[in-house]
């Protein structure tokens, strides 16, 4: 199984529960910033590791949509009872997934060499960015760079 998917599964099997704590919203605020801190570091890094710009940009959109869920679980609201909030779910839904297809697209070559990094990545090594290769050094066509931790 894909790293991508592992990392997905996990994440899953932290959500659901979360949703039969919905009373608790400072709990909920909890998970949803730890989601926005993990994925506007995992933003950071790519773009300083790797220097794919949509990529990063669909992390820190998904980060803020994250940080804005948190925000409204603070406020009284729950984020998972949509609303006025399908605002913040739609770029979190959409806009990520769009920019990932199209770098996919417009830069083969590399997601390729970052799938075949990836292909043995536990969900514990994307929990410490080592899914994350350092290609600052050299080019992306199959050579990989070291991974460095974060």
């Amino acid at each position: 199984m894909n790293a991508g998917y592992r990392y997905g599964l996990f994440l899953s099997v932290i959500l659901i529960p979360v949703a039969f704590f919905r009373e608790n919203l400072v709990f909920m605020a909890f998970v949803w910033m730890a989601i926005a801190i993990q994925l506007a570091i995992a933003s950071w890094l790519v773009w300083s590791r790797m220097r794919v710009g949509r990529v990063a940009a669909g992390m820190a959109v998904t980060s803020l949509s994250a940080a804005a869920f948190a925000a409204l679980c603070l406020k009284g609201f729950d984020p998972l009872a949509l609303g006025y909030q399908l605002l913040f779910v739609v770029p979190l839904l959409l806009v990520a997934p769009l920019l990932f297809w199209i770098e996919s697209r417009r830069n083969p070559s590399m997601w390729r060499a970052w799938g075949h990094f990836m292909e043995d990545a536990s969900v514990r090594d994307m929990l410490r960015f080592r899914h994350i290769p350092d290609w600052r050094d050299s080019t992306h066509s199959g050579e990989h760079g070291e991974v460095r931790d974060a």
